[in-house]
């Protein structure tokens, strides 16, 4: 796998019924016929068995601001919207290339700005693009998950690292530690200090990781069926890419967190295939789920 190139597992949607309940009664006792974008909450799991699709999850608390109350210690946060347009013609004759490059926009200044740096839960994101039908209870929707697309390629600089069960459980133990004691919506990426023999150290915020180039620059890994890394990877790698070319340039260790008790989880050195220069145009890259409920 050294040298090959990096390819990332997508998100896929995953509704549950509820969700079409909450937003049915938000829009007939709220919005109305207002389409602005209404900010909502999902979630996705990193501790799921081997060889399930890497879901992102909105649910019926999906509109509430304290959702983090509602997870467990293997669930992260993912900011969204919905975006509902009032009739079905316009759903399917809507300029979409032109709501997701808006989208786009906002991720890239997100990363630009340091917000991203911040609070990390602005690289997770998704937009849902709806029809709501309330008289004849349809549904129709499409999934969308932006990341920038990087003007550069990116490899392995060698084969991913299996960490062993002991190393495993010393990451969980100070990782639910770390997250009982920060911000719940920033959980899925954070930075640990680990010798290059492996010894685990300290757990650090994606900030102080960022800043710090012996850090491993971790994240909740929901994509489960291979030795490649999932989507959430793609736009911290672009933070890095903005923040520290130099540190991709040579080499960067990351951490995909995985697996029940993060006993499948493995540690990747990614660098660019040459220099690390970004060209002010913006690419919005998405995995996309389109369906009809």
């Amino acid at each position: 796998m050294a040298n090959e190139k990096v390819q990332f597992g997508p998100f896929s949607s995953c509704v549950h019924p509820a969700f079409w309940s909450q937003f049915s009664k938000l829009k007939l006792e709220n919005l109305g016929l207002d389409e602005k974008p209404v900010p909502i909450l999902g979630s996705y799991v990193f501790q799921g068995p081997k060889g399930l699709p890497a879901s992102l999850s909105v649910e019926w608390n999906a509109f509430k601001d304290d959702i983090e109350a509602d997870l467990h210690l293997g669930s992260c946060l993912a900011k969204g919207k919905v975006l509902n347009l009032n009739t079905l013609d316009a759903f399917k004759q809507c300029d979409k290339k032109q709501i997701l490059e808006k989208e786009g926009e906002e991720l890239w200044n997100d990363i630009t700005s340091g917000k991203a740096s911040e609070s990390p839960e602005n690289l997770t994101r998704f937009l849902v693009l709806m029809f709501a039908d309330l008289k004849n209870y349809a549904y129709y929707y499409w999934f969308a998950f932006p990341s920038v697309q990087l003007p550069f390629e990116l490899k392995m600089v060698c084969e991913p690292k299996t960490l062993s069960e002991s190393d495993c459980a010393q990451i969980m133990e100070k990782y639910s530690e770390w997250k009982s004691q920060t911000n719940k919506q920033s959980s899925g990426y954070f930075g640990l200090k680990m010798s290059e023999d492996g010894k685990v150290g300290e757990i650090l915020s994606l900030k102080q990781s960022l800043e710090d180039d012996d850090a491993v620059l971790c994240f909740a890994d929901a994509w489960s069926q291979t030795n490649h890394p999932g989507w959430p990877l793609k736009n911290l790698i672009a933070l890095l890419a903005n923040k520290n070319p130099q540190r991709l340039e040579k080499g960067c260790r990351f951490m995909s967190l995985r697996g029940e008790k993060a006993k499948n989880s493995f540690i990747l050195t990614i660098s660019s295939k040459g220099e690390v220069k970004m060209n002010g145009k913006l690419c919005c890259t998405l995995s996309f789920d389109k369906y009809s409920n």
